[in-house]
């Protein structure tokens, strides 16, 4: 196929057809990279053709990102012309920017064939679907995340030591059945393009004197003379500036005041640990985003497009670009999205639902030194009634918490029947933040619950985290995609700060009840119920928060006595249900959820199948 010229054979006998195909081009790579598979009942053969001249891996990840990945890694060796095929481990701190990518002791992957030209290298390997090798991942009939990364210079010898990558992205594979999400969309040069839509930041300078920072910028939507689909939305970046791009969303914006000092600007800083409440106020609607680690083409389903139309024609549109920049880089940016319409409209225009935990102040406390502290939103049946009666089709999530996240799963009820979970991060990463196709794609009908649970680490901290938009903060939220659109945008739980003073004045045996000082004002305001109005709950969130974080700060916390909390935030109904349709906002303080518990994934034996 690439016209390459030097290769090695090795007997392959076990006649498996490479009859799946996946290839991508990446953000950082002006060429394609191709991952050919076939399998039978108990081996995988896999061919890989990148353009490098060094090495090139691809590993089965957890969670999309690269810690604890089981690699295939290979190189042409130029002095033997011979191709070498390795079976390895991958270990990466994000935080250190430290990666270990160690050979298994068990070699699982045998090569078959290999070749080089002055483009591409190409390796095929085969190896069993279980290895019963405790390093290695077993490949399942699911869908599974899958790394791609190379270097443009082989290694001195197989046993060197393993540069860093020069490129890296992820993609979704079932090795075992066809590529389900490539049935479902249809090729680019396919869907009728006829109009493109970019949002950019708009030529922001990144000084380097922090670390991380986000831009916004306010952009007009054109005038759109009838209803168009986007079918695929495209990151825009100047290759130089993406190693210091940690995401981008961008969103829609209703109702902005004329003299809003943000409409003024056009661009501003808006980092989430500033508090400015601009983006959630004003621009509520999700349009898309990317992420790190995300592919260069999200596309939707064939049957599916997300609507533009005259109604948004003059609105604005928010683009969000938070910059990792550890190396105090100076440098200027234009990143943005692209967004690739149709007028050949699709049977169903998309909708996105964000639901989980909607408390973002001390309501929602993790308090410190806990190994795993679990939380859970709910969407009620209050809310989901208001969907049409034949329901809606989910095909998309994303899991959504801060740097104390470790997992997440999104569950589906129908009456007190558990259905199969909609989505599940065993492993969060919050370098890594990208949708996940939901498949088989899920009917959710009217009078469904989704419990979101999320999980938190604050072994290291000696401060309570509170919820909040802050990356030091927390959230527990997920974005659900599905067809048809409906009216529903948001429905969650928001915990009533009387019931949380209420839990934290019982006393308990390890540590003195939680008492603060309340000022008449706060008094009357929990007296009359009134304390989840916006303006009564800013005041006791000003007043209650400092208090709630010297009190947390200033104990020691076990599991035992994080137990109470803990308990309030997972079984009781100590919250309000949060609806909110077209910019409506519905509430009930009263809700019966299913008695549940923790979920735990059921785990595979890698070794009693083939």
């Amino acid at each position: 196929m690439f016209g390459l010229v030097l290769a090695s054979l090795i007997c392959s006998c076990y006649g498996i057809e490479l009859a799946n195909v996946h290839q991508t081009k990446g953000a950082a790579a002006d060429k394609p990279v191709e991952i050919s598979w076939g399998t039978n009942d108990t081996h995988v053969e896999v061919q890989l053709s990148y353009p490098t001249l060094g090495w090139l891996a691809m590993g089965l990840s957890p969670d999309g990102g690269m810690d604890q990945s089981d690699v295939l890694f290979g190189y042409f060796d130029d002095q033997t012309n011979d191709i070498i095929v390795q079976d390895r481990y991958l270990q990466a701190n994000t935080a250190k920017h430290t990666v270990n990518l160690s050979l298994d002791d068990q070699q699982d992957w045998q090569k078959i064939s290999g070749s080089k030209n002055g483009t591409y290298t190409v390796l095929r390997a085969v190896r069993r679907l279980k290895t019963c090798d405790n390093a290695d991942r077993p490949f399942q009939n699911i869908l599974q995340h899958v790394i791609y990364s190379l270097n443009n210079k082989p290694p001195s010898s197989p046993t060197a030591k393993i540069q860093y990558h020069n490129f890296r992205f992820s993609t979704s594979i079932n090795f075992i059945a066809p590529d389900q999400m490539a049935e479902r969309a249809m090729p680019l040069n396919q869907t009728g393009i006829n109009k493109e839509l970019q949002f950019t930041i708009g030529n922001v300078s990144v000084t380097g004197n922090e670390d991380t920072v986000y831009w916004c910028a306010l952009q007009k939507i054109p005038v759109l003379e009838k209803k168009y689909h986007a079918v695929a939305t495209q990151p825009l970046m100047d290759p130089k500036n993406v190693v210091s791009i940690h995401h981008m969303l961008v969103y829609s914006c209703d109702n902005i005041p004329e003299d809003a000092p943000e409409l003024k600007q056009v661009k501003f800083t808006c980092n989430p640990a500033d508090g400015s409440p601009f983006l959630m106020k004003y621009c509520p609607g999700l349009l898309g985003g990317w992420a790190m680690g995300a592919e260069d083409v999200h596309r939707f389903p064939k049957e599916v497009g997300q609507p533009w139309g005259p109604e948004m024609s003059g609105k604005y549109a928010l683009v969000q670009v938070h910059y990792n920049n550890p190396d105090r880089r100076s440098f200027v940016d234009n990143s943005g999205m692209k967004y690739l319409l149709t007028d050949k409209l699709r049977q169903y225009d998309s909708g996105t639902l964000m639901t989980g935990i909607l408390s973002l102040d001390f309501t929602m406390t993790l308090p410190p030194g806990q190994k795993v502290f679990n939380i859970q939103g709910q969407c009620p049946e209050f809310c989901t009634n208001s969907l049409p009666k034949e329901g809606v089709t989910i095909f998309s999530s994303a899991i959504h918490m801060h740097t104390r996240g470790l997992s997440g799963v999104v569950r589906h009820f129908r009456g007190s029947q558990e259905l199969p979970i909609i989505d599940i991060n065993p492993k969060y990463d919050f370098n890594y933040q990208t949708a996940r196709p939901v498949l088989p794609f899920r009917k959710f009908l009217p009078g469904d619950r989704i419990v979101l649970e999320c999980n938190f680490t604050t072994e290291n901290d000696i401060q309570p985290v509170f919820g909040g938009e802050g990356s030091m903060e927390e959230m527990c939220l997920a974005f659900l995609m599905y067809y048809p659109k409906a009216g529903l945008n948001a429905c969650g739980t928001k915990f009533r700060a009387a019931d949380y003073l209420a839990m934290m004045a019982q006393p308990r045996p390890n540590q003195s009840a939680f008492l603060p000082k309340i000022t008449p004002d706060i008094a009357k305001i929990l007296m009359t119920g009134t304390s989840e109005m916006n303006e009564a709950h800013r005041s006791i969130v000003k007043n209650i928060q400092p208090q709630a974080q010297k009190y947390f700060s200033s104990r020691t916390w076990s599991e035992e006595d994080a137990k109470p909390l803990h308990d309030f935030y997972t079984r009781g109904v100590n919250y309000m249900s949060i609806c909110i349709s077209q910019g409506n906002h519905s509430v009930s303080m009263t809700d019966n959820p299913p008695v549940i518990d923790r979920w735990a994934p059921k785990r595979s034996d890698t070794c009693d199948q083939p």
